[in-house]
Parts: C-alpha cells; structure tokens; sequence
C-alpha cells in the first residue's frame, strides 16, 4: 500500500510494511510507463510499520513508475504494486 506527493525535483513515497522477517527492502524506478525498472535504493527494515522514501534530483514535469520489494537470506518477496507519479512543471 502506498501513499505518494509529486513535487517539481522530487517524489516522497510512503509505503506499509507488511512484512515481518525482512533484512530491508529495494526500491525500483521506471521513467514513463512501460519502461524498465531500475534499483535506485535499498532500505532498512521499518519496525515503525511504514516506511518513508524521498526521490530527489528529479526532472520536472516527468513520470515516474515505483516499486517496492522486501528481500531476507531466503530472497525476495514479490513486487509491490507500482505508484505513479508526475512531478510538477
């Protein structure tokens, strides 16, 4: 589940952490849609039960496809459903 804000040179994503024996997560990026996804981050576990993701240095008025997997020594869950966001002009 995820909520997200789109701004001019950023993305803040904000994701539940369903997950209860993960070493982190990866965080997946796609220019456009139908584009290839790209790792971009690796995060610690949250043991706050969300997780907060900031994407800066973005072009403006661009979109941007994200996706979000936990992994553990045992592999990786699957993805995520991707968000979408546009930033601003």
């Amino acid at each position: 589940m995820y909520n997200g804000s789109a701004f001019k040179f950023s993305v803040q994503i904000i994701f539940k952490d369903n997950s209860f024996s993960e070493d982190g997560f990866k965080i997946e990026r796609a220019t456009g849609i139908g584009t290839p996804f790209a790792e971009i981050a690796t995060s610690k576990p949250s043991f706050s039960g969300s997780l907060v993701f900031n994407d800066n240095g973005l072009s403006p008025n661009t979109t941007y496809v994200y996706r979000v997997r936990a992994f553990n020594g045992a592999g990786y869950s699957d993805y995520s459903a991707p968000i979408t966001l546009t930033t601003t002009p």
